[in-house]
């Protein structure tokens, strides 16, 4: 299983071509981040608000860079501890 995508950017500051890695995360794991209820994070899933992707087996993951509603600062080159949770 593949937890991580390579996403090519561009930096929101400079312009320069960046790579980020995309982290997947389970519910379980997306309810214990953003500290709300598992309900929360489905909801949230299906309206759109939280990026996320159904698995071959069907099981979903969440992109754990959509938790957050600020982008971090220079392309996502930072740890995110500079984000709020959404």
């Amino acid at each position: 299983m593949r937890k991580h995508q390579t996403v090519a950017q561009r930096c929101p500051v400079c312009q320069a071509p960046v790579a980020r890695i995309r982290v997947l995360v389970t519910i379980k794991t997306a309810v214990g981040k953003t500290r709300t209820s598992r309900s929360t994070v489905r909801r949230r899933m299906l309206a759109g608000k939280i990026e996320w992707v159904r698995l071959p087996r069907g099981s979903p993951r969440i992109y754990l860079d959509s938790l957050y509603k600020k982008s971090p600062p220079h392309g996502g080159l930072t740890s995110g501890a500079c984000c709020q949770p959404a």
